[in-house]
C-alpha cells in the first residue's frame, strides 16, 4: 500500500517505455503484501537494515524472468517465497510505447523445490518463461544480466572483477541505437570462421590429396577386375566346349561297346558245343567212385568192431594179470611181515631200557620241586620290592614335572608381561573399541591394501627413554594417536568404507603420506647450536628423536602434531629456565638481525614435568606459556605392571627352588631302581632254570610212559597167527590165471578175422583211387571248358552292361549339353554359340581342358572383388565433391576477411568515438571527486588476425594527488575507491544507455561522508536532467538502494527525485496511515524550536514563500 504526494511538475514527466511503473509483492521474501510506484527519474529506496530493500531490486529482476543465480543470494526460485508461505508473486507494470498496449507481467512461484521456473503471466495469459524474457529484452530493451544497467547488492563487488574483455562486452550492450554489440560478436565469429577454415582447408587438402592416391590402386585394380572378368567368360566358353567334346567322346565309346558285344555272343554259341560228351563221362566215374566207397564203409565197420572185440580181450587179460602180480606180493609180504614185527620188538625194549636209566640217573623230583618254589619266592619278593620303588619313582617325577611345568608357565608369562610393546597396543585397543574393531580388521585382511597401513599410531611409537613418553602423549592430540596411516589414496577411500559400511563404526582420523616417504625438515636450531645447548643447558634433543617408528608415522606426526620441533629437556634444563637463562637462549636468533624464535620446550622439575610454548607476533612482542603436566602417559605407557611382573619372578623363582629340593630324592630312587632292577632279573634267572629243570624231568617220565606202551603192542603184534590167509590167497591166484589163458585163445580167433576184412577193405580203396583219378582229369578238362564257357558269357554280360551304360551317359551328356550350352534354339536353328565355340583355337578334349585350367588359373590368381567398381565410382564422386570444397573454402576464406574489414572500421570507430566521450566524462567525474581517472580501449595483439574478443575496456584511476592512474582492480583498491569508480563509470554511461531504467544496491556502502556526498550529486544531477530543456527528453528511470541518507545532501531539491521508505518488521507501522511523517516533523520542529535542515526535516511552505525549497516526495512501503 502506498501513500504518495505528488507534485503536479512531475507528472507532466514521461515514463520512457519500459519504465517500471508499479511493483507489486505477494508473499515475497520479507513481505506478505508490498506495493511501490516509482516515478520516471531518479526513485530513491531506504530502510533500515532487514527491511526488505533489496526485496524490491529482487521482485525487479525475478519479475521481468531473471534467472536468480544474477542476484548472488540463492540459485533456486523457491528460495524466495516468504517463510510458512506455500507461494507468492511478483507483478510488474512496464510503461508502454506510444500507441502500444501496457504490459502488465506477473510471475508465481511456490515453494516446492520442483517447480524451479515459476508459472508466468503476460497481461493475465499464462505464458513461457522464454516467452516473457524475450519480451523484455526485444520488446523494452531490458538487460537483467547486465551489470552496466542492473547492479545488486551482492554483486557490487563483481564489477571491478569484471576482465577487460567482460566490461567492453556490457557496456556495448548499453550504448542504443548503435549496434556495436552485435558487429563485435559479428566480428568474433566470422573471425573464428576464418580460423576454422583455414585449419578446414588444411584438412580438406589433405584429404583432396589421399583420396588421389587412393584413386590410382583402385583404377589399377578395376583393370585386374577386368582381366578377371575376360578370363571368366574364355573359361565359361571352354567348359561349354568340353561339355560337346565329353558328349561326342561317350558317344564314340558307346558305338564301340557294341560292336563288342555281338562279337562275344558268337564265341560263346561255338564254346557251348565242345563240352557235353566231358560232362557225360565225368558222371559215370562218379557213379562208379560212390560204389567203392559203399564197400569201403562197410569194410571199415567190420574193422572197427573186430578191433573192440580184441580190445576187450586184452583188458580182461591185463586185469588177470595185474591181479596175479598183487597176489604173489601179498604172500611174499606175510613172510616179511613178520620179521618186521619182530624187530620193532626189539627195538622198543631197548628205548625203554634206556629212558628207565635216565629217570634213575636225574635228581629227584622233591628236591627239584623245593628249588623251584624257593627260586619263585625269591623272584616275587624282589619284584614287589621293586614295583614299590616304580611307584615312588613315579610320584616324585609327576611332582617334580608339575614344578617344572609351574616355571614354564610363569616363564612364559613373564615373558608376555615384559613384552611392553605388546602390552601397550593392548591397553590402546582396549582403551577403544571402535579402533580395535578397525585394527583387528587391518591385521586380518592386509591384502585388501596396496601398500602397509599403520595404525593406531600410539600402538607404532617405541619410546627410546619412557620417561620421555608424558611428553609425546601431551603434545599430540589424542585423535592423532589414535589414527591410522596410509600411503594410498586408493587405501585412504578403502578404509574409510570398511569403517563406515562393513564395521559400521564412527569414522576414524585417516592420515595419508604419499608412498610412506620422509619429507625434508628444517630444524628450528643448526647442529652446532644443539650441541651447546646439550652441553650447556642439558637440551636432550627434539621430541621425535626421543622415539622409533615406521617412516610413514613418523611423518604423520611431523604433519600433524610437528614432534620436530619441539625440544625436549632434563632437570638440568629446567633449573636453566629457572634461572632464566635458558629461553632468552632459545629465543635468540642465530644470525644477526634475524627474527626471534618461536619453539615449545619439555622439561622436568624435581616432582612434575613442564612444557613452555614461546610465540613471536608481527608486532615483535614475545608470547610465553607455561603448562604443568601432570598427567601421566596412558597410550604411550609401558603397558606392563611393575607389581605383577614382581610376583611372578617370585612365583618363578620358587618354582625353581621347589625343582632343586626335588631332583636329590628322585636321584636317589632311580639309583635304587637301577639296583633291583638287577637283582629282579638274576632271581628270574634262577627261578627260569629251576622250572626248566622240574618240566625236564616230568618230559622225561612222560617218555618212559609211551614207551612202555608202544612195547606192549609190539608184543600183541608178533603173537598174532598168518597161516590160513596164506592158503585163502593160493587159491585165489589158480582162479586168475585159468581166466587170463582163456582171453589170449579170444583174442588170437578175433585178429584172424580182422585181417580177411583189411585185404577186402584194401582192395576197394584201390578201386575207389583208381575211378576218382580218372574223374579228377575228366572234371579238370571239363572245368576249363566251362570257365572259358563262362569267361564269353561274363564278357558278354559286362560287355551288354558297358553298351547300355555308355548309351544312357551320351544322352544324360547331350541333355546337359543342350542345357548348359544349347547350340540350337526350339525352332532348330543355330545360336550364335556354336560358332564361338567353333571359333575357338582349341580342337581336341586335352586342348580344351588345358587351356581351361589356364583361364582358371588367371581367374584365382586375381581376388574377387565385385565391389571395385561401386567403389571407385563412389571414390571419384568424393574426389570431386572434396575438390569442390576446397574451392569453396578458399574462395569463402577471402570473403570473410573482406566481411571483416568492411564491418572493423566502422565498429572500431564507434567504439573509440564511444570510449573517448565515456573517458572524458569520467574524467570530469573523477576530478569532482578530486582524484583522476580514464577509460581506454585496450586493443588486442594483432597478427595475422584481430582477435576481437580479447578487444576490452581498461578503467585506470588515482586516488591520492601525484600517484600514478593504476588499473582498477579488487586486489589492489579499497571497497570504497571501487565503489566510486563503478558509480562514476556508470554515470558516464548514462546518457548514452539503451536501457528504460537502472538500478543500483548500496552503492554508497563503503564510502566516506565525502566522497558520499558527492557520489549522490553526481547521481542527482545525471538522473534528474532534461535533455533540451525537454520534459521528456531524460536519462529514464534510475533506482538507487541504500540504508541511510546524510543530511544536507545537495540536489534534494530536485524534482525528479522519489525517496520511499521500507517499513517492515516487528516493531513498524501496521498500517501506512498509522503515522504520519508531515506531523512528525512539525512535532520536532517545534520541541527544537529551530529550522529544519535535512531534506526529511525541511519545512513546508507554500509557493509564496520565501526560501523557496521544495520537500522531496514521499512514498511508505509497508508489508
Amino acid at each position: 500500500m502506498n501513500d504518495r504526494r505528488d507534485d503536479d511538475d512531475e507528472t507532466q514527466v514521461e515514463y520512457k517505455p519500459g519504465s517500471i511503473v508499479e511493483v507489486v509483492m505477494h508473499n515475497f521474501m520479507t513481505h506478505a503484501n508490498a506495493v511501490i510506484q516509482p516515478k520516471p527519474r531518479l526513485n530513491i529506496v531506504v530502510g533500515a537494515n532487514g527491511t526488505g530493500k533489496s526485496t524490491v531490486l529482487n521482485a525487479i529482476c525475478l519479475g521481468l524472468g531473471g534467472d536468480p543465480k544474477l542476484l548472488g543470494r540463492a540459485d533456486q526460485l523457491h528460495s524466495f517465497v516468504r517463510h510458512n508461505c506455500e507461494s507468492g508473486w511478483i507483478q510488474i507494470t512496464l510503461a508502454p510505447h506510444k500507441g502500444k498496449e501496457t504490459h502488465v507481467l506477473k510471475r508465481v512461484f511456490t515453494s516446492d523445490e520442483a517447480n524451479k521456473k515459476g508459472i508466468c503471466y503476460i497481461n493475465g495469459r499464462q505464458a513461457k518463461l522464454k516467452e516473457l524474457q524475450k519480451l523484455v529484452k526485444e520488446g523494452y530493451n531490458i538487460s537483467i544480466d547486465n551489470l552496466c544497467t542492473f547492479l545488486p547488492q551482492d554483486r557490487v563487488g563483481d564489477f571491478s572483477g569484471l576482465t577487460d574483455q567482460q566490461r567492453l562486452i556490457e557496456t556495448q550492450k548499453t550504448w542504443a541505437g548503435q549496434l556495436c554489440y552485435q558487429t563485435h560478436q559479428e566480428l568474433i565469429e566470422a573471425e573464428e570462421k576464418i580460423v576454422h577454415s583455414a585449419g578446414q582447408v588444411d584438412t580438406v587438402k589433405k584429404e583432396v590429396e589421399s583420396l588421389q592416391q587412393q584413386l590410382e590402386p583402385m583404377e589399377r585394380e578395376k583393370e585386374r577386375m577386368e582381366d578377371r572378368k575376360r578370363a571368366e567368360e574364355q573359361a565359361k566358353l571352354l567348359k561349354q566346349k568340353l561339355v560337346w567334346l565329353d558328349f561326342e567322346h561317350t558317344r564314340d565309346r558307346a558305338v564301340q561297346a557294341k560292336e563288342d558285344k555281338v562279337r562275344a555272343k558268337a564265341e560263346m554259341q561255338a564254346a557251348q558245343k565242345d563240352f557235353q560228351p566231358l560232362r557225360d563221362e565225368v558222371e559215370r566215374l562218379g557213379t562208379h567212385v560212390k560204389t567203392a566207397e559203399g564197400v569201403m564203409r562197410n569194410m571199415d565197420a567190420t574193422i572197427q568192431r573186430h578191433t573192440a572185440d580184441m580190445k576187450k580181450q586184452i583188458d580182461k587179460f591185463t586185469k588177470h594179470d595185474d591181479e596175479i602180480e598183487t597176489i604173489m606180493n601179498d604172500i611174499m609180504s606175510l613172510s616179511q611181515l613178520r620179521q618186521k614185527r619182530k624187530d620193532e620188538y626189539k627195538k622198543c625194549l631197548e628205548q625203554l631200557k634206556a629212558l628207565q636209566e635216565s629217570v634213575a640217573q636225574a635228581e629227584s623230583k622233591g628236591e627239584l620241586q623245593q628249588a623251584f618254589d624257593e627260586a619263585a619266592l625269591v623272584a616275587k619278593n624282589t619284584r614287589r620290592e621293586y614295583d614299590n620303588v616304580r611307584r615312588t619313582i613315579t610320584a616324585l617325577t609327576e611332582q617334580f614335572e608339575e614344578a617344572r611345568q609351574s616355571a614354564v608357565t610363569l616363564q612364559e608369562k613373564l615373558a608376555r608381561v615384559r613384552d611392553h610393546e605388546s602390552q601397550r597396543r593392548q591397553a590402546v585397543l582396549r582403551a577403544d573399541p571402535n579402533v580395535a574393531k578397525i585394527a583387528n580388521y587391518i591385521e586380518q585382511h592386509r591384502n585388501e591394501f596396496c601398500r602397509p597401513v599403520y595404525g593406531p599410531i600410539a600402538a607404532e611409537i617405541t619410546m627410546k627413554d619412557q620417561s620421555f613418553a608424558e611428553y609425546l602423549e601431551f603434545h599430540t592430540p589424542n585423535n592423532v594417536l589414535k589414527a591410522f596411516v596410509v600411503e594410498t589414496k586408493e587405501d585412504q577411500k578403502r578404509l574409510y568404507d570398511i569403517t563406515t559400511k562393513v564395521l559400521k563404526v564412527p569414522a576414524v582420523t585417516t592420515i595419508h603420506v604419499k608412498d610412506g616417504r620422509l619429507e625434508p625438515i628444517n630444524r628450528i636450531y643448526s647442529e652446532q647450536k644443539m650441541q651447546a645447548l646439550y652441553r650447556d643447558h642439558g637440551i636432550a634433543g627434539y621430541l621425535d628423536e626421543t622415539f622409533t617408528c615406521p617412516d610413514s608415522v613418523l611423518q604423520a606426526l611431523r604433519s600433524y602434531a610437528l614432534v620436530h620441533q619441539a625440544i625436549v629437556g632434563t632437570e638440568k634444563a629446567q633449573a636453566n629456565v629457572d634461572r632464566h637463562k635458558l629461553l632468552d637462549n632459545l629465543r635468540a636468533p642465530e644470525q644477526p638481525g634475524g627474527k626471534p624464535n618461536r619453539f615449545c620446550l619439555f622439561t622436568r622439575g624435581q616432582d612434575r614435568a613442564f612444557r613452555y610454548t614461546v610465540n613471536t607476533s608481527r608486532g615483535g612482542f614475545t608470547n610465553m606459556r607455561q603448562d604443568d603436566i601432570t598427567k601421566r602417559a596412558n597410550m604411550l605407557s609401558t603397558g606392563a605392571n611393575p607389581q605383577a611382573e614382581k610376583d611372578l619372578q617370585d612365583r618363578l623363582e620358587e618354582a625353581h627352588r621347589e625343582m632343586e629340593e626335588r631332583r636329590p630324592a628322585l636321584q636317589e630312587a632311580q639309583a635304587q631302581e637301577v639296583l633291583l632292577r638287577d637283582a629282579s632279573q638274576e632271581a628270574k634267572v634262577a627261578w627260569t632254570h629251576a622250572r626248566s629243570k622240574v618240566e625236564a624231568l616230568q618230559k622225561l617220565e612222560l617218555k618212559v610212559h609211551r614207551a612202555e606202551l608202544k612195547l606192549e603192542d609190539a608184543e600183541s603184534a608178533l603173537n598174532t597167527e598168518d597161516e590160513p590167509e596164506k592158503e585163502k590167497l593160493l587159491k585165489t591166484l589158480t582162479n586168475r590165471q585159468t581166466n587170463s589163458i582163456k582171453a589170449l585163445e579170444s583174442h588170437a580167433q578175433i585178429r584172424r578175422q580182422l585181417m580177411d576184412c583189411m585185404v577186402l577193405q584194401a582192395c576197394a580203396t584201390l578201386d575207389r583211387r583208381t575211378s576218382m583219378a580218372a574223374q579228377q582229369i575228366a572234371s579238370a578238362e571239363l572245368k576249363e571248358k566251362e570257365e572259358q564257357f563262362q569267361a564269353l558269357e561274363d564278357a558278354a554280360i559286362s560287355l551288354q552292361e558297358k553298351y547300355n551304360r555308355l548309351r544312357q551317359q551320351a544322352k544324360e551328356k547331350k541333355a546337359y549339353a543342350e542345357r548348359f550350352a544349347p547350340l540350337q534354339d526350339e525352332n532348330g536353328n543355330a545360336l550364335p554359340l556354336k560358332d564361338q565355340l567353333e571359333a575357338l583355337e582349341v580342337i581336341t578334349f586335352e586342348e580344351t581342358e588345358a587351356a581351361l585350367e589356364e583361364a582358371e588359373a588367371v581367374v584365382n590368381s586375381i581376388h574377387e572383388n565385385n565391389g571395385i567398381f561401386r567403389q571407385l565410382e563412389a571414390l571419384q564422386a568424393r574426389y570431386a565433391e572434396a575438390k569442390v570444397r576446397f574451392d569453396d573454402l578458399t574462395v569463402n576464406k577471402d570473403s570473410l576477411l573482406a566481411d571483416i574489414n568492411k564491418k572493423k572500421s566502422l565498429w572500431e570507430r564507434k567504439v573509440s568515438d564511444n570510449v573517448a566521450e565515456l573517458d572524458r566524462k569520467f574524467g570530469e567525474y573523477m576530478k569532482e571527486m578530486s582524484c583522476s581517472g580514464s577509460i581506454k580501449l585496450k586493443r588486442a595483439n594483432v597478427n595475422e588476425f584481430n582477435n576481437f574478443k580479447d578487444w576490452g575496456i581498461e578503467i585506470l584511476v588515482s586516488f591520492r594527488e601525484g600517484a600514478d592512474a593504476q588499473v582498477l582492480s579488487k586486489h589492489r583498491h579499497s571497497g570504497g575507491e571501487r565503489s566510486v569508480a563503478t558509480i562514476l563509470y556508470l554515470m558516464a554511461l548514462q546518457d548514452s544507455m539503451a536501457a528504460p531504467f537502472r538500478c543500483v544496491d548500496e552503492i554508497n556502502q563503503g564510502l566516506d561522508e565525502r566522497n558520499e556526498r558527492l557520489v549522490f550529486k553526481r547521481i542527482v544531477a545525471n538522473s534528474t536532467s532534461f535533455r533540451n530543456n525537454d520534459p521528456n527528453d531524460h536519462p529514464g528511470q534510475y533506482f538507487l538502494i541504500t540504508p541511510k541518507l546524510l543530511h544536507d545532501l545537495e540536489g534534494m531539491e530536485e524534482d525528479g527525485i522519489d525517496i520511499h521508505t521500507v517499513f517492515n518488521g516487528a516493531y513498524n507501522f501496521q498500517n501506512p496511515t498509522d503515522g504520519d511523517l508531515m506531523e512528525y516533523l512539525s512535532r520536532v520542529r517545534s520541541q527544537r524550536k529551530r529550522s529544519a535542515t535535512s531534506a526529511f526535516d525541511v519545512e513546508v511552505n507554500d509557493e509564496n514563500s520565501s526560501n523557496g525549497v521544495r520537500r522531496p516526495r514521499h512514498s511508505r512501503i509497508h508489508a
